[in-house]
C-alpha cells in the first residue's frame, strides 16, 4: 500500500469496532503516516510488516483507554518516526527492527501514563524514545525502562514520577536519558515526587537542568536509588534533593 494520503495524509486508518490483521505487506510512502489507529476497539494484529519511506510516520497509535495493539517481525524504515504513539500505548518493541528513522525510532506524546507500560530495544539494538511533551507516571503506575534504551527528551521537557520508574541497565548495555538536542539544559529533569520512586542501575542522565538547573529532582515522601550510573552536563546539579524530603 503506497503514495496514499491525500486528504488525510494516511495510507490505512483504522478505527470504529472492527479487527485489523495484517500479515506479510509493505505499507511506504504516504505523504504523511503509514498506518493510524485512532481510537479502535477491535483486534489489531500486525506480523512481518514494512513500514517504510513515510513522510512522517510509519504507523501512528492513538488508541488510549481502547484496545491494544500487537505487532511483531515488523520493521520500520526510514520514516521520520518508525512509532508515533500517544503516552499509554505501549508495544513489545523487542520483536521489531528500527533502521534509519530520521528522527527517532519511537515518538511519545506528553500525557499521564496510568498503567503499567515497557520501552525496550528493538531487534536492531539501538532503539530511541523521543519524548515530546511532559510525561507523568502517575500513582500506581509502572514505567520500565529495559537495558540498552535510549530516552531524548524535547526542549523543556519533564518526566514527573509519582509512580515507578524502573530503569535497570547493564555495563554492557547501559539506558541513556538525555535532551533530544546534546547541550546543557536542554530538557528540564526526572523528578521524582510524592509519593513515587524511580530505580536508576547503569544510567546516564545528562543535558537536563532548564528551569531548575538539575538533571534529577526529588521531594516528597518516595524512595530514589541510583547505582553505577552518571549524571553530567546538567545546567547546574547533577541531583537536588529538596528541602521537602520525607
Amino acid at each position: 500500500v503506497e503514495y496514499g494520503g491525500y486528504w488525510d495524509g494516511i495510507n490505512i486508518h483504522k478505527t470504529g469496532t472492527g479487527n485489523l490483521t495484517m500479515s506479510n505487506c509493505t505499507v511506504s510512502r504516504s505523504s504523511a503516516n503509514g498506518l493510524r489507529i485512532n481510537g479502535s476497539t477491535g483486534i489489531h494484529t500486525i506480523t512481518d510488516c514494512t513500514f517504510s519511506n513515510n513522510a512522517q510516520n510509519g504507523l501512528v497509535i492513538n488508541n488510549d483507554g481502547n484496545s491494544a495493539v500487537n505487532a511483531s517481525g515488523c520493521t520500520f524504515d526510514s520514516n521520520n518516526y518508525g512509532i508515533y504513539q500517544t503516552s499509554n500505548q505501549t508495544i513489545d518493541y523487542s520483536l521489531n527492527t528500527f533502521t534509519a528513522n530520521t528522527t527517532a525510532s519511537v515518538a511519545v506524546e506528553g500525557g499521564t501514563v496510568n498503567t503499567n507500560i515497557i520501552w525496550s530495544p528493538g531487534l536492531d539494538a539501538a532503539t530511541t524514545f523521543n519524548i515530546l511533551g511532559n510525561l507523568t507516571v502517575a500513582s500506581g503506575s509502572k514505567l520500565i525502562v529495559l537495558q540498552g534504551t535510549t530516552v531524548t527528551f524535547n526542549a523543556n521537557i519533564v518526566l514527573y514520577v509519582k509512580g515507578t520508574l524502573d530503569a535497570r541497565g547493564t555495563l554492557e548495555s547501559p539506558i541513556t536519558f538525555t535532551g533530544s538536542t546534546p547541550s546543557p539544559n536542554w530538557w528540564n529533569s526526572i523528578y521524582i515526587q510524592d509519593p513515587g520512586s524511580a530505580t536508576l542501575d547503569y544510567c546516564t542522565v545528562s543535558c537536563g537542568g532548564y528551569w531548575d538547573g538539575a538533571n534529577v529532582n526529588m521531594s516528597g515522601t518516595g524512595s530514589l536509588s541510583i547505582t553505577n550510573s552518571t549524571l553530567s552536563y546538567s545546567g547546574a546539579d547533577g541531583i537536588w534533593l529538596r528541602d521537602d524530603l520525607g
